[in-house]
Formats: structure tokens, sequence, C-alpha cells
């Protein structure tokens, strides 16, 4: 039997990822010998964590907070949706550089349109709200519209970087933005998409009535899980009323299945996975 490949991903902090069971349980699909790992590394360690991990033949690495614009950074080559969205998730050798991918947006995507055809939304066609200006937004914004969605906007309580990030992703669509005092328009946003820090803190947000008012979805970018912090993001939600508060475990799954092609060239069945991670949440 061949030597397993090795994987893992890197973050500060990365004990509570779910990264290596989802990976591992996407090899058993296709009887891959693979080893997934947690790497932990302090922002000053993160290039020379990387290049070590490389160097003891690594073959692939996901890279989680707060390392994605670092990775960016190291990469030698990137590849469209990464240099859309300005971060890299996903690290993979080649020859003797790194090449960087994104697959963050498009792992967004996949789970809302899971949810939608559940519940009864058209993602493309629907108005989303993205709340928070970071690189979280800047890669949910990247890769809706990279999936074509025609209706995006932006709020942040820096409306300068707000402003900036609308700047940076408006062709060839623009994104509306938001303030942060003054509420929404008045028809409100069928999709609100929670992409603040404070989602990974469990902190609650000071948010507009509005911007849910009319919302059929709230979904926050962090998951959960058993080991990760409440989502008051959610709970607000439920509190006003929206019918359907999803978390992003289906996120992680999906944008965990496209990096496994990228490193692999297999599609793994989502599905299963994603229902045994729900289980035991």
């Amino acid at each position: 039997m061949p030597d397993a490949l090795s994987f893992a991903v890197i973050g500060h902090p990365v004990g509570h990822s779910r990264s290596p069971e989802i990976h591992q349980a996407f090899a058993r699909q296709f009887a891959i010998s693979l080893t997934y790992s947690r790497l932990e590394a302090a922002p000053d360690r993160f290039s020379e964590s990387v290049a070590q991990f490389f160097r003891d033949g690594g073959a692939g690495l996901n890279v989680t907070l707060p390392h994605k614009f670092a990775a960016a950074q190291l990469a030698a080559t990137l590849s469209l949706r990464a240099s859309h969205a300005g971060a890299v998730n996903t690290l993979s050798p080649e020859g003797q550089v790194l090449a960087g991918d994104n697959t963050d947006g498009i792992g967004l995507f996949r789970d809302l349109v899971r949810i939608g055809t559940k519940v009864g939304i058209d993602t493309c066609s629907s108005s989303i709200l993205v709340i928070g200006a970071g690189g979280a937004a800047q890669g949910a914004l990247s890769g809706l519209l990279d999936a074509g969605c025609r209706r995006l906007a932006v709020v942040a309580r820096d409306s300068g970087k707000a402003k900036i990030l609308s700047d940076r992703l408006s062709a060839p669509r623009p994104i509306e933005i938001v303030e942060w005092t003054s509420g929404s328009p008045a028809h409100g946003f069928d999709i609100v998409i929670n992409a603040t820090a404070a989602s990974h803190r469990g902190e609650t947000l000071e948010l507009q009535e509005s911007w849910l008012s009319d919302s059929i979805l709230a979904y926050d970018l962090g998951y959960s899980g058993r080991h990760g912090p409440g989502r008051p993001f959610l709970e607000y939600a439920r509190s006003k009323d929206v019918p359907h508060v999803e978390d992003g475990l289906g996120m992680l799954v999906e944008q965990a299945a496209e990096s496994f092609f990228v490193w692999h060239g297999v599609k793994p069945d989502v599905v299963p996975v994603l229902a045994a991670l729900k289980a035991v949440a």
C-alpha cells in the first residue's frame, strides 16, 4: 500500500476545526489513503509553518482564520477565484512553489442552493445582504458574484471599509452599500448573511430590524459544532421570526469538497458527510 498523503488545516486557533473528519470521510468514499491534521500557527509563525509543512512532504494545506490573506501573498500562482477573492484557503505544491485557490465562495453558493431548493429560494435571483467588510465578507461576495447572483448589498460598522469592498468587487455588477445606522431599503432582503468576526466570538451584533424584516433565510458563515461558540445572530433572526436560519456547517463541507477535488481530481458526495456532522453537532 502506498504511503498516506499528508494534508492539514492551518489556523489560529484551529482546535475546533472539523476539516480532518470531513476530509477523512471523503477519502473513505474513494479508498484514498491520507492523513489530515490540525496545524496551529500564530500570525508571526504562519509563513515558516507553511514552509515546514511542505518541506516535510505535505500534499495540501487548507487555510483558515486569520491567515487567508497571508496565504495569498505566499502563493506564487492564484486561481481566478482566489485572485477575485483576494484570499486563499487552499494551498498546493506546484513544483518548487505554491499554488493558491479559494473554495469558500463556491462552497457558500452551493450550500445556499442546497438550502434554497429545500425552502423555495432561488439564490441567484434573491436579494442578498452580507454583514461585514472583512476577509469573510469579501470571500462571500466574490463567490456570489462569480456564481451570477444579481442583487448584492454589504453593510458594516465601518462604512469606509464597506465602500472599499464594494468598489473592489463591483464589476460587472454593482454592490449596494447599506448604512449601518440608517437601516435598509423598505423591501428588505431575501437572504441575510452574517460574515463578521463577531460570528466567531459568539458576540451579539446591533442590527437594524429592517434588514431582516422580509428575509426568508438568515445564514451565519460560522458554525457551532461541538466546540464552536453559539450563534447570537441566528438567535436574533429567530426572535424576528425569520422562517429559516442556518449556520455555516454546510458551507464548510462544500468548500472542503471543492478543495478535495482540487487535490484529488474526484468530487465527493457531501450529503452523507454533512448528515453525519449534523447528527453529532
